[in-house]
């Protein structure tokens, strides 16, 4: 479940980009700003991401990044006060979001055998895509009639 709350997270923003721009009176670079540094910080924080993964294991890996993506889920419900409260839950969410992907490989390694760990992380991976198409279709449905 966690696995599908990451990209959610990151589509939710950029279907409707124009639509925010009128809604919050803001540059369309700004809405972009948002689903870039929720991608940016996989790369960043991977390393650590798998430090804590290996020294801690998986289930406190899962759980710290869905906590954090939790806490940058909630920010971003502030986007009336201001939609910087958006960027500043995306970042904190983009954080997390290495905690749980990264855990997919150790699932399959520790949990399943030799010969089915490469359908159980192909299995982690579809989700993934599958969450991908959904966050990227639903929230055009929501705002479809919308007129600035």
């Amino acid at each position: 479940m966690a696995q599908t709350m990451t990209p959610i997270l990151i589509n939710t923003l950029t279907p409707i980009a124009k639509t925010l721009t009128h809604i919050y009176n803001i540059e369309p670079i700004i809405v972009n700003l948002g689903a870039l540094l929720f991608t940016l910080m996989h790369p960043i924080f991977t390393f650590p991401a798998a430090y804590v993964i290996d020294k801690y294991g998986t289930r406190f890996g899962i759980g710290f990044g869905s906590i954090l993506c939790l806490i940058g889920a909630c920010i971003r419900m502030f986007v009336n006060e201001s939609f910087y409260f958006v960027i500043v839950g995306q970042v904190i969410a983009g954080i997390g979001r290495p905690f749980i992907l990264n855990c997919q490989g150790k699932i399959g390694a520790n949990w399943f055998s030799a010969e089915r760990r490469g359908f159980i992380t192909q299995i982690l991976s579809l989700i993934l895509n599958v969450a991908l198409i959904i966050g990227i279709f639903i929230p055009g449905l929501f705002f479809s009639g919308y007129n600035s």
